[in-house]
């Protein structure tokens, strides 16, 4: 996992799968080493990370009641209870100085020699910054859906390629089936026709169909607490909120970082230099 600076993706941790590669040298008993050509770059001077050096980097960050938060180690994420078997615990790689990491943890391994390991704290201005309390939002759970509408033939097509009318009464929409009840050149109507607790999981969130009237179909969403789901703003940006709360008419999205606010311990070893 990758922790990002960038607050909308909050922290989204990506790994990758890389062999690290040990470089050893040797002299002949006897001989001296061969001096290296002016303006060479010595062996010693790739053992120090440096501004635009590529790293990879093992860490474990802990919150200020000394949980762990993050790991990249497998052993570390078991011990805690926090192991998904959906990701593949490796060090985290990164470019020392353009941004990909946050501020605190390039300071910390700016300088550090390869196999170094050392124990930083990173304040909330050099981790995801404070907290916002705006930032948040009230979403109803209970909504509704037409339950007869009319789809442009275009729209229809292009979700059911070749379909033949001829015959076919029905159409699975999301999760349940809807019944066509007249199509023309220009358009098909359909009406839907859920089940009572049938549960829809194409949307954010799962949503379950609590109500069917004549006119419409009546879910209430049902997201998971402490869940982190991918939403839209008004103009269409993508956005990333935490579930805070759940009531039983609304529950609360947090749009700021997972860890904003947070003073973070990081232990860290560098594992190796690009």
């Amino acid at each position: 996992m990758a922790m990002q600076q960038n607050y909308q993706i909050a922290i989204i941790l990506a790994a990758i799968l890389l062999l690290a590669g040990c470089i050893s040298s040797s002299n002949n008993s006897g001989t001296s080493p061969t001096p290296a050509p002016a303006g060479s770059t010595t062996p010693a001077a790739h053992t120090i990370a440096s501004r635009g050096d590529t790293v990879w980097v093992d860490y474990t960050v802990r919150v200020e009641n000394g949980s762990v938060y993050d790991t990249t180690l497998e052993s570390v994420a078991r011990e805690a209870g926090i192991y998904r078997s959906t990701i593949t615990y490796q060090p985290f790689n990164f470019t020392l100085g353009n941004g990909s990491a946050i501020g605190g943890l390039d300071e910390a391994v700016l300088g550090m020699r390869a196999g170094e390991e050392k124990n930083v704290i990173i304040p909330p201005d050099k981790a995801f910054g404070a907290y916002d309390p705006t930032l948040t939002d009230a979403v109803p759970r209970i909504h509704s859906l037409q339950r007869v509408e009319s789809v442009p033939m275009a729209e229809f097509l292009q979700a059911f390629p070749g379909f033949n009318f001829t015959g076919n009464g029905t159409v699975v929409v999301g999760s349940w089936n809807a019944t066509i009840l007249a199509a023309t050149n220009d358009s098909v109507m359909l009406r839907h026709d859920p089940q009572i607790n049938q549960t829809l999981t194409t949307g954010n969130w799962p949503e379950t169909v609590i109500n069917v009237t004549d006119t419409e179909v009546v879910l209430r969403r049902d997201p998971r607490l402490n869940a982190l789901y991918v939403t839209q703003d008004a103009l269409g940006d993508t956005q990333l909120g935490t579930v805070r709360m759940i009531a039983d008419d609304y529950f609360m999205l947090d749009y700021n970082p997972p860890l904003a606010g947070h003073t973070l311990n990081f232990t860290i070893k560098l594992v190796r230099i690009g």
